[in-house]
């Protein structure tokens, strides 16, 4: 199909502001997502250590660099802490959800048992993490 000029009217040439237009959506849609997975691995560098609470009392500091297993005392429960995650990895809870609920490594999980009063929290330090959420 042709137009008035003679010209192909389906084959046009792109002009040079079409190609800058398009050069700077794809800069800024890379720019964008590069910039979000910046930020989510320095939350998940964030600070390295669990607390590990008891009726509402601290009962431990655990760091995350180190694996090894801890035992809570009054609690039959052993924590695993392997790589940078940590774990319920055994606890004598009827439903065992803490033991389901399995590894946590960013900043502000959370590991609850409910029968036994504990609560794992993977510290969040600085970062801002929501207290609740309404529906």
């Amino acid at each position: 199909m042709q137009n008035d000029r003679g010209d192909d009217i389906y084959s046009r040439r792109i002009s040079i502001f079409e190609v800058i237009l398009i050069a700077l959506i794809l800069l800024v849609s890379i720019g964008s997502i590069l910039w979000v997975g910046r930020e989510k691995e320095q939350q998940s560098l964030g600070p390295k250590r669990a607390l590990i609470y008891h009726a509402d009392k601290l009962l431990e500091e655990v760091g995350l660099e180190e694996d090894r297993f801890v035992r809570l005392d009054g609690v039959e429960m052993e924590i695993e802490v392997k790589r940078g995650k940590i774990r319920v990895a055994r606890s004598d809870c009827p439903k065992q959800i803490c033991v389901n609920m399995g590894w946590i490594k960013t900043p502000g999980q959370v590991i609850a048992c409910v029968p036994n009063e504990v609560v794992v929290e993977i510290d969040s330090g600085d970062f801002e993490r929501l207290d609740a959420v309404a529906y």
